[in-house]
């Protein structure tokens, strides 16, 4: 049986996680002379919908929801491996062969790390929400628990492999 409210909600996933990994490699000024990736801004869209499809559909709707992100960043990073190993016409390198090689190829390197973090990060996050939902059954604090631990995972994770 088709579900309208869970498809629209994996959309949503799938394009917020498309979007911290393209548009993650844009920094911004933080605090104290850092730089902040504009990730920050999807990260907790991909985090809170796997605890709201848990609060509603279950624990295995969620892995659900994570698998499918991850078959999603496989084929992207694939996809993108293939399309770098194809040569350029000359119509399009001369006006944008030059950034789009810069983007994508730091994209492989950065897709890897995003594989990896995710993939750790979002089974933890999952884990942590359903064992917090037997201590309190406030979805605020089952939710913003289990986030902080995962994004931190992910934050580590992620900043070890593309960086290291």
């Amino acid at each position: 049986m088709f579900d309208s409210r869970l498809f629209f909600t994996l959309t949503i996933y799938i394009s917020a996680l498309f979007a911290s990994n393209l548009l993650g490699m844009k920094t911004m000024p933080f605090f104290f002379g850092t730089h902040l990736s504009v990730a920050v801004f999807f990260l907790p869209i991909i985090f809170i919908t796997t605890d709201i499809v848990g609060q509603v559909y279950g624990k295995d709707m969620s892995k659900r929801f994570v698998f499918a992100g991850f078959l999603a960043l496989i084929f992207f990073t694939l996809g993108n491996l293939l399309t770098e190993s194809f040569p350029w016409s000359s119509a399009t390198y001369d006006r944008i062969g030059n950034a789009y090689d810069t983007i994508f190829s730091l994209s492989w390197r950065v897709s890897i790390a995003s594989l990896f973090a995710f993939l750790a990060s979002e089974y933890i996050d999952v884990v942590v929400f359903f064992a917090a939902k037997k201590i309190s059954t406030n979805f605020f604090v089952t939710s913003t628990l289990s986030n902080i631990i995962s994004q931190a995972i992910d934050t580590a994770v992620f900043m070890t492999i593309a960086f290291a």
